[in-house]
């Protein structure tokens, strides 16, 4: 996507979101895991090349609002590593996660500062967040 094609990549993307406070919470969680992101992003003197940001979120409405009443309820689903009880795993459940994806082309820069590529690219990726945040 370019910065020209990314609010109509957006709309389309969060398309399936037809209650409308449903599309403000999912928005709200994206543009938190992307201020998240962007604060990794300063701290760390990375450089980055192809990376991607990869947003999910449920688009079942059912599942979506069952989800949301769980979390209100505290029943999500925390993750917990225990190596011995691995019987009775269970994978928690969230209604939207943005990870930052791709890093064939990614290396450490100690002494470079935080990467002044990547950071305008994901600022741009949240103005546009909050321009459907309304």
């Amino acid at each position: 996507m370019t910065s020209e094609t990314l609010p109509d990549g957006f709309t389309t993307y969060l398309s399936s979101l037809k209650n409308p406070t449903h599309k403000r919470l999912i928005v709200q969680r994206l543009i938190a895991d992307v201020e998240a992101i962007h604060a990794m992003l300063q701290q760390h003197e990375v450089r980055m090349y192809s990376a991607s940001l990869l947003f999910v979120y449920e688009g079942d409405a059912v599942a979506l609002e069952n989800g949301i009443q769980e979390e209100a309820r505290e029943e999500v689903i925390e993750e917990e590593v225990d190596e011995e009880d691995d019987e009775d795993e269970r994978i928690p459940q969230y209604i939207s996660k943005t990870k930052l994806i791709d890093f064939a082309h990614a290396r450490f820069c100690p002494g470079d500062g935080p990467d002044m590529n990547v950071l305008p690219g994901v600022e741009k990726v949240l103005e546009h967040l909050k321009m459907m945040n309304v």
